[in-house]
């Protein structure tokens, strides 16, 4: 008999290792070596360098190099800051070392990168990695156009999320009874990073949504909420469980993706539903007070971790539909979310 899966211990493996990547990404630029991540952790240096990479899918060295060249391109394009001081402000020992890592990863030297984008917009870049990810299964799909109502937050994959979880929802929530004459069926309910180009920059553009979706918008009353008219097309859908998803997501984008042969459609947005009546079970208690932004979502709502590790998440990513083959196509459904 196959021995059940451990979800209490999950959820306090990823809370852990989440306090490291937390670390590292507010000190990128200084000396950072596994003795001080699996002391913050609270793990040996063996076991937080397995645990590392079964949460996000890169080895620690991996996710601070990528973290650290997320930064310098930041830089190489809204300023003119040198590009030595970049690099040794971006936490690289040598200017050698930084030209070889960036030109591994983005395919063009720090000069020419600054030449092509600069005065541009941070954009995202499909990292190439040598790793593959086996535990990432995903399933193409063909998804319907819909409508939704939306409360917007900002955030992104380098910061912790909760608080622009809480923000989104909660004005979602407050919101609803004055959109409709009865209560919505809350059973469809989403979340969404709105622009995929933005979703591992630091920045204060609302690009994280709450949505309700609605299959008649003229049915809704004046609203404050946002209407947004969601795109159909081809996505690659994703399933996750537990807390932590943006850890998932980080483990699609860049483990996932770069070995898959299929593109990202950034002009569409990446979409999470949760299964179950998630907005349901918590409506009354996102109306009746604040959240505390200093824990995470499932702590603040007091759900207990076994709760928590039962919450199933779907992650809809966009793709280019030249990316797919005629074969692939053939195995593709549509759905509505």
């Amino acid at each position: 008999m196959p021995r059940r899966k451990d979800f209490k211990n999950v959820v306090r493996q990823r809370v852990s290792i989440d306090s490291a990547i937390t670390y590292i990404r507010q000190e990128y630029a200084e000396k950072l070596d596994v003795n001080i991540l699996s002391e913050i952790s609270h793990y040996s240096k063996f076991h937080f360098q397995r645990l590392f990479s079964e949460v996000t899918g890169e080895t620690w060295s991996e996710y601070l190099l990528r973290v650290r060249l997320l930064n310098a391109s930041n830089k190489l394009i809204q300023t003119q800051e040198k590009i030595n001081d970049i690099a040794i402000g971006s936490g690289f020992v040598t200017q050698t070392g930084f030209l070889k890592a960036f030109k591994k990863y983005y395919s063009l030297t720090p000069t020419r990168y600054r030449q092509t984008y600069y005065g541009s917009e941070p954009f995202f870049n499909q990292f190439r990695v040598n790793r593959i990810c086996s535990n990432i299964k995903e399933e193409l799909v063909n998804v319907m156009p819909c409508s939704a109502l939306a409360a917007y937050s900002a955030t992104n994959l380098n910061e912790k999320s909760d608080p622009s979880v809480w923000d989104a929802i909660k004005k979602l929530c407050k919101s609803l009874d004055a959109s409709f004459n009865t209560r919505p069926q809350l059973e469809r309910f989403a979340l969404s990073f709105s622009d995929i180009n933005k979703i591992e920059h630091a920045s204060n553009q609302k690009n994280f949504l709450a949505m309700l979706l609605v299959d008649d918008i003229r049915k809704v009353k004046n609203s404050t909420l946002k209407q947004v008219a969601i795109q159909g097309g081809v996505y690659a859908r994703f399933f996750h469980q537990g807390p932590l998803s943006e850890h998932t997501i980080n483990k699609i984008l860049y483990s996932w993706f770069p070995q898959s042969g299929y593109k990202i459609d950034t002009k569409r947005p990446m979409i999470m539903m949760p299964e179950g009546a998630f907005l349901k079970d918590v409506y009354d208690r996102f109306l009746g007070r604040e959240p505390d932004k200093k824990v995470y979502v499932y702590q603040s709502l007091e759900l207990t971790a076994e709760q928590i590790s039962h919450f199933c998440l779907r992650i809809y990513v966009p793709l280019l539909s030249d990316s797919l083959t005629d074969l692939q196509w053939q195995d593709i459904s549509n759905i509505a979310i």
